[in-house]
């Protein structure tokens, strides 16, 4: 799979994510673990993340912004996640909101992701 490639499954797999949370909050439950989700690696696009790139991108301060966002992005997931498996609906869905902060970070992350892109 190309770098291109491997991005735009991010960006769907991590779009895919306010679904899910959604779901889990609806129901209460979520087949998702909240100390799984919690660490970005537990994905594939983090396991490339943490991976090889040529040496003019590894050391760059575009992928460790993006390295930051991704895990950043994780840890509102799980915490979401974890209120709706908690019950706490409300509390959940006001996470989910257009200005709440895993939509912001999910907006810088698909940004750097774009740019990114753009550089490959």
């Amino acid at each position: 799979m190309t770098n291109v490639e491997r991005i735009d499954e991010a960006v769907s797999a991590h779009t895919h994510w306010f679904i899910k949370l959604r779901v889990a909050i609806i129901e209460g439950s979520s087949q998702f673990k909240p100390e799984i989700v919690r660490t970005d690696t537990n994905c594939d696009f983090g396991n490339w993340l943490y991976g090889d790139f040529p040496r003019e991108v590894a050391g760059s301060h575009l992928l460790a912004e993006i390295r930051a966002l991704h895990s950043e992005f994780h840890k509102e997931a799980a915490h979401i996640l974890e209120l709706a498996i908690a019950g706490k609906k409300d509390e959940a869905l006001s996470l989910l909101d257009d200005d709440s902060k895993i939509r912001k970070c999910s907006a810088d992350l698909l940004n750097r992701l774009s740019i990114l892109k753009s550089s490959c």
